[in-house]
């Protein structure tokens, strides 16, 4: 059996102390946070229903007819709504579309 490694000053050290880290690296921690950062920003731009139903039905799991009960919107509204927020959110999120623009495009969204 081979002896366990030292350090420089002859202390023992743990052989798990070489294995890399099984959490995430620095790099994709950040990059989360800045596409959290971008997903806030985008969803902000949604109009406040499609935002509303997008948030309830992903962020908080609930079902159209959840989210119909809680809003008083028809359950075909609701999944109009949520259709029309995940259209826009991809248009925003996609890659090479700038956030910075705030102007919406094609027909207005209700």
């Amino acid at each position: 059996m081979a002896p366990h490694p030292t350090d420089s000053q002859g202390v023992e050290r743990d052989p798990a102390e070489y294995l890399p880290s099984r959490g995430p690296n620095p790099e994709d921690l950040v990059l989360r946070g800045e596409r959290q950062e971008q997903l806030s920003v985008a969803l902000a731009k949604l109009p406040e229903r499609q935002r509303l139903v997008f948030m309830l039905s992903h962020f908080d799991g609930r079902t159209s007819r959840e989210v119909s009960a809680m809003t008083g919107l028809n359950e075909s509204t609701v999944r109009v709504h949520l259709f029309r927020a995940i259209r826009r959110l991809r248009s925003l999120l996609a890659p090479g579309t700038s956030q910075a623009s705030s102007g919406r495009q094609g027909r207005a969204h209700r």
